[in-house]
C-alpha cells in the first residue's frame, strides 16, 4: 500500500545493490527493521530531519518539484511557511518509510498504543456490522498511511474482510517480505495488475476495497482538476462503487507524534465514476486548505500534475487517453473554463524586432496551452515596449547583455523562485545554457541553430532550410515541434482601451528617424521626401520621431522650406508614448527600427526603409499595408549604401501602397 514510501527506503538503504543481489534485500531490510524497532525516538526524528535536508540541498531537481506544488496550491503563503511545508512533507516521507521497515519488528500491544480510531470510523464500522454492505476506501498520501493496514487490531469491533490495492515487485524475495509484513492484521493484499477480480469478490461479499487514489495515473488516468490544475486521477474506485453498487468513503490517517496516528475518515454520497473522482479529488484539496497539519503530511514530492509532460505535446492540452472529466468539474465548480494556474517562462530574443515578431505566436500559444499563463523574459531595455501591448501575462525585465553575471544570475535566481512549469529559452547560447540549470524547471526546451544544448529536457534543431526564411517561422517551427495547435495570427495588435483613429479630416505621415549609423536615413533624404509628398498629397501633415540623438536631424528636417505642418518629437517619446502618438497618424515611413516594427504591429500603413538588414528573415510580420525598400547596392563599398536610395523611389512605394489602400476602402 505504501509502495511509493517503501521504493524509496528502498533506493535509500540498499545503495545501489545490483539487481542480481535483490533476494539479499529481504535479510537487509529485516535487520534494518530491527534496528529502527530499537532505536530511540529522538534519534529517528533527528535521521529524518538530516535525510530532509539532504534532499533539500543535494536533490534539488525533486525539491524543486516539491516547492512548485506547493507554490501552486498556496501561491499567497509566505516563503518561509512553503520551505517548512515541504522541509516537514519530506522528513515525515522518510519516517513513513522507516516505519515501514520497523513496523514488522514492532509488538502490536505497542503498535496498539500509537495507532488510535476516531469515534467517527467506530461509528461507521458499528453500522457497518449491523448493516454489511460493500465500501470502496479511497486512501490519500498522507505520512503515517500505513497504519491503516493494521486496523483489524485496532477496535474490538468485527471488521469486514479488507483488500488494499498495492503494486507488487518483480523480486520474489521482496514481494514475500512486503506480503508478510502488510497481511500480519488480517487485510489482504490486491495486485494492481491481477487483483481487480478479487476486489470485485471482496465487494459482492459485502467486503472493503480501498484504494491510493490521489496518485498521477499517466494516460490510464481520466484527465481532471486538482487544485484547478489539470491531473489524471484513477477512475479505479467509481468504477468499482459504480458497478457493485458500494458505498464510498475517504479513509485517512492524521499523524500526531512521531510514528503516531489517528485514523479518520468519513463516507461520501458519490456513487457515479465522475462523482467519486470529482469528490476524491476536491475533497483532498479542501482538507489540505482547511488543516495546515495536514499539509505537513501530504506527499509533496510526486508529480501529481504531469500530465502533459511529452516534449512532441505539451503544448497542447489534449489527452492521449479520451477519458476526460474536466467540463463535468467545471459544472460542479461553477466556472466556464479551466483557471490559468500552470506557469510558462519564454526567455524572447535578444532582439526587439525577433520578440515583437514572436507575440502572435504568444496568443497563440495560451489558446493552445488554456489553462497557462505566459511570462515573457526581455532584456530591460524593451521589456516595457513589449508589455505594453498586453499580450503576455506578464513580462519580466532582464538585466542588459552588458550587466555583469553575477546580476544576471540573481534574475535567473529570481525566476527560478517563481516556480515555472515549462521554460521555453529563443536564445542560442552557452550563457543561457547556463542560466536554464538556475531556473531549474523539470520541464525545459530550447531552439537550437546546429550545436548542442545542455541542462534543457528537449532541443528543437532548426536546420538549414528552416535557417533561411523569416525568424518567425523558425519560432513557429519550434513551438510546433512541442505540440503548439491553431492557426498563427498575424493581425496587427492593439494597445489596450486604444485604436487606430486618424485625426479627421486630416493626412498625417510619421517620419521616423534611426540615430546614426549604417540604417539612417540622411537628413537632406528627409528634406526631399517632404517636399515630393507635400507636392502630392493636399494638406498632409508630418510627425517626426527618433530617439535623443536623432534631436538634431529632426531639427534640420523641421527647418526646410516646406508648406507642410512638420512638428518633431524626437527624443521626447519613449516605445509607449509613440505607441500613443502614432495612432493618430495615417501612415508611417521610417527606418528599420523599434519605432517602425511597433508602427507595423498597431495596424499603421507602414513603409520601411532597410539599410544592412536582411528582410527575408527580419522583415515586417505583421497583416498591415506595408512596403519594404531596399536600397541598391555599394559595390565599392561591398554592402548597402542606405543614402543611395532616392527620395522619389520611397515616395513613389509609399504613395502606391497608400492609394492602393484607399482605393481598397471605397471599394469596400
Amino acid at each position: 500500500m505504501a509502495a511509493s514510501f517503501f521504493v524509496f527506503a528502498l533506493q535509500f538503504f540498499s545503495f545501489g545493490v545490483d539487481s542480481a543481489f535483490k533476494f539479499l534485500m529481504k535479510h537487509l531490510l529485516s535487520f534494518l527493521g530491527y534496528i529502527f524497532a530499537h532505536t530511540p525516538e529522538n534519534a529517528l526524528k533527528g535521521l529524518c530531519d538530516f535525510v530532509a535536508h539532504f534532499i533539500l540541498k543535494f536533490m534539488k531537481r525533486r525539491a524543486a518539484v516539491a516547492y512548485s506544488n506547493v507554490s501552486h496550491c498556496f501561491p499567497d503563503i509566505p516563503e518561509a511557511e512553503m520551505r517548512n511545508i515541504v522541509f516537514e512533507s519530506c522528513s515525515r516521507m522518510v519516517e513513513m518509510a522507516l516505519f515501514v521497515i520497523a513496523s514488522p519488528h514492532i509488538s502490536k500491544e505497542n503498535l496498539k498504543g500509537r495507532v488510535k480510531v476516531s469515534e467517527r470510523v467506530l461509528s461507521e464500522l458499528r453500522s457497518h456490522a449491523e448493516n454489511p454492505r460493500p465500501i470502496v476506501l479511497m486512501i490519500p498520501h498522507f505520512c503515517m498511511m500505513e497504519t491503516i493496514t493494521m486496523f483489524p487490531i485496532l477496535v474490538d469491533i468485527p471488521t469486514p474482510k479488507v483488500g488494499v490495492f498495492y503494486r507488487p515487485f518483480d523480486s520474489p524475495s521482496l514481494e514475500s517480505w512486503v506480503k508478510s509484513s502488510r497481511e500480519r492484521f488480517g487485510i489482504e493484499l490486491l495486485s494492481r495488475k491481477k487483483g481487480l477480480s478479487a476486489a470485485v469478490r471482496f465487494l459482492k461479499s459485502k467486503g472493503v476495497v480501498a484504494i491510493l487514489y490521489d496518485q498521477n495515473s499517466g494516460f490510464n488516468g481520466a484527465l481532471s482538476l486538482f487544485f484547478g490544475r489539470y491531473c489524471s486521477t484513477s477512475e479505479l474506485p467509481g468504477i468499482l462503487v459504480e458497478r457493485s453498487k458500494a458505498d464510498v468513503g475517504i479513509f485517512y490517517a492524521r499523524r500526531t507524534g512521531f510514528w503516531r496516528s489517528e485514523v479518520d475518515g468519513e463516507i461520501l454520497s458519490s456513487r457515479t465514476v465522475e462523482e467519486v473522482t470529482f469528490d476524491g479529488n476536491m475533497w483532498l484539496e479542501n482538507h489540505l486548505k482547511e488543516d495546515v497539519i495536514a499539509r505537513y503530511d501530504w506527499l509533496w514530492l510526486h508529480h501529481r500534475w504531469n500530465v502533459f509532460c511529452y516534449p512532441k505535446t505539451i503544448l497542447n492540452t489534449r489527452h492521449s487517453n479520451s477519458r476526460s472529466i474536466v467540463e463535468y468539474s467545471l459544472r460542479r465548480m461553477g466556472i466556464d473554463e479551466v483557471p490559468r494556474l500552470s506557469r510558462i517562462y519564454v526567455n524572447s530574443p535578444a532582439s526587439f524586432s525577433d520578440t515583437l515578431a514572436f507575440l502572435p505566436l504568444v496568443k497563440l500559444l495560451r489558446k493552445s496551452r488554456q489553462d497557462c499563463t505566459v511570462t515573457l523574459i526581455c532584456p530591460k531595455d524593451f521589456s516595457g515596449a513589449v508589455d505594453m501591448f498586453g499580450i503576455a501575462d506578464s513580462v519580466m525585465a532582464a538585466p542588459p547583455e552588458t550587466a555583469a553575471k553575477s546580476e544576471k544570475r540573481a534574475f535567473y535566481k529570481l525566476v527560478a523562485k517563481r516556480y515555472p512549469d515549462l521554460y521555453l529559452s529563443l536564445r542560442d547560447s552557452k550563457f543561457d545554457d547556463a542560466m536554464s540549470a538556475l531556473v531549474n524547471v523539470q520541464f525545459s526546451f530550447a531552439i537550437s541553430y546546429g550545436r548542442a544544448r545542455k541542462n534543457f529536457r528537449h532541443v528543437v534543431a532548426i536546420d538549414a532550410a528552416s535557417a533561411a526564411e523569416h525568424v518567425a517561422r523558425e519560432q513557429e517551427f519550434f513551438l510546433r515541434s512541442l505540440g503548439l495547435e491553431g492557426e498563427s495570427d498575424y493581425s496587427p495588435l492593439c494597445l489596450p482601451g486604444i485604436s487606430h483613429k486618424p485625426n479627421a479630416g486630416e493626412f498625417e505621415i510619421a517620419l521616423i528617424l534611426d540615430g546614426v549609423g549604417a540604417r539612417n536615413w540622411n537628413a537632406k533624404k528627409w528634406g526631399e521626401l517632404i517636399r515630393i509628398l507635400s507636392s502630392e498629397i493636399d494638406g498632409v501633415k508630418f510627425a517626426l520621431f527618433g530617439r535623443p540623438e536623432d534631436d538634431i536631424a529632426a531639427f534640420e528636417i523641421s527647418a526646410i522650406d516646406c508648406p507642410a505642418d512638420i512638428v518633431s518629437y524626437a527624443g521626447r517619446l519613449d516605445a509607449r508614448g509613440f505607441a500613443r502618438r502614432v495612432l493618430s497618424s495615417s501612415a508611417a515611413i521610417g527606418c528599420d527600427c523599434d519605432f517602425t516594427r511597433i508602427s507595423n504591429a498597431l495596424g499603421i500603413p507602414t513603409a520601411v526603409i532597410y539599410g544592412p538588414t536582411n528582410p527575408l528573415r527580419d522583415g515586417l510580420v505583421f497583416d498591415a499595408p506595408k512596403c519594404e525598400i531596399l536600397p541598391p547596392q555599394a559595390p565599392a563599398q561591398g554592402g548597402v549604401d542606405i543614402d543611395s536610395l532616392p527620395a522619389d523611389m520611397v515616395a513613389s512605394q509609399f504613395l502606391k501602397m497608400v492609394f492602393n489602400k484607399e482605393r481598397e476602402l471605397k471599394h469596400d
